[in-house]
């Protein structure tokens, strides 16, 4: 397997070939941005042991993770976390 981070404050609009796309368990926006509040994605060339498919709905692309998670608002995340996560995050291309 071969492990790409996804750019840091960025969201991937698109998956190479032969890649998939992984978040981790941090409480994340639809829009939430790569590396804010301990969000991390990456891309593989396989998906891992324990990982399925996800439909939270973040980033709007097809996406795994390790358990059931599901999107929160920008208000949720500022109330829990106090970090304000903007809706117009870049995305781009992993």
């Amino acid at each position: 397997m071969t492990t790409r981070y996804v750019e840091a404050f960025r969201i991937p609009q698109s998956v190479g070939a032969g890649r998939v796309l992984m978040h981790n368990h941090i409480r994340h926006t639809i829009n939430h941005p790569n590396g804010i509040n301990g969000f991390r994605a990456w891309t593989d060339s396989k998906r891992p042991p324990g990982f399925q498919s996800c439909r939270c709905g973040w980033s709007g692309l097809p996406h795994y993770a390790r358990g059931a998670f599901k999107c929160d608002t920008p208000a949720k995340i500022k109330q829990l976390t106090g970090v304000y996560i903007p809706r117009d995050a870049k995305r781009k291309a992993a």
